[in-house]
């Protein structure tokens, strides 16, 4: 039986601001099985800097962690007591986006756009 996974992520309160991603995700990739659909989002706290502390916003709580720009890309990792997070969203809002959960060691990945609100 495939294994489903279900990840809900909340929207920060008070609505989207300044130095926030909006992403929402079309495929959702589990394992090496091939990509299905996905009508996945969510938003990401960002640094008002090109690098500093970060946060995804989980229905879990909140996973901290850090942003850095590299070549025109943005780069936001986190971790929780649930899994660890990467997050690459180049200029155009391309974005890529990782889970990775241990016991057992299970990564999916999403595919999509990430765009700052105006």
């Amino acid at each position: 039986m495939k294994f489903v996974l279900a990840l809900g992520f909340a929207l920060m309160a008070g609505g989207a601001q300044a130095g926030m991603f909006v992403c929402s995700f079309t495929s959702e990739c589990y394992e090496a099985e091939a990509c299905q659909g996905s009508a996945f989002s969510m938003d990401v706290d960002l640094p008002d800097e090109e690098s500093g502390p970060a946060a995804f916003l989980l229905d879990t709580g909140v996973a901290n962690g850090g942003a850095k720009q590299m070549r025109g890309t943005v780069f936001v990792g986190g971790e929780d007591s649930e899994a660890v997070y990467l997050l690459g969203v180049e200029g155009g809002g391309k974005a890529k986006f990782a889970v990775h959960y241990a016991d057992p060691l299970i990564m999916v990945t999403y595919h999509g756009t990430c765009m700052r609100p105006e």
